[in-house]
């Protein structure tokens, strides 16, 4: 159960790094809160969850509030990011069946 949780946070953290800038690299976050890329890049792929006050860092870093990474859906969620991600989705794959 751990391990999911991990992974559905890094999803979500993933997700609101995207919804703040598409050029914004995990490098640059990873440099704003004094961390190895590494360590970052763990928290995307859902290796690892950061401390609750590096997570209050990077969720005030990209805009959005911490519950939005930790929590997900129901609680402070970000509906734009959400949106956003599932028209991207949705583009993606009308391209490849349209590409057919």
């Amino acid at each position: 159960m751990k391990d999911h949780f991990k992974k559905e946070q890094g999803k979500r953290l993933k997700l609101a790094r995207k919804a703040f800038s598409k050029k914004l690299t995990q490098k640059r976050i990873a440099t704003a809160m004094g961390i190895p890329l590494r360590t970052y890049q763990s928290y995307e792929i859902g290796e690892a969850n950061p401390e609750d006050t590096l997570l209050v860092k990077i969720a005030n870093f990209l805009a959005v509030k911490p519950d939005q990474i930790k929590y997900g859906p129901g609680r402070g969620r970000n509906l734009s990011a959400e949106i956003r991600e599932l028209l991207r989705e949705r583009d993606e794959i009308e391209s490849k069946r349209d590409n057919r």
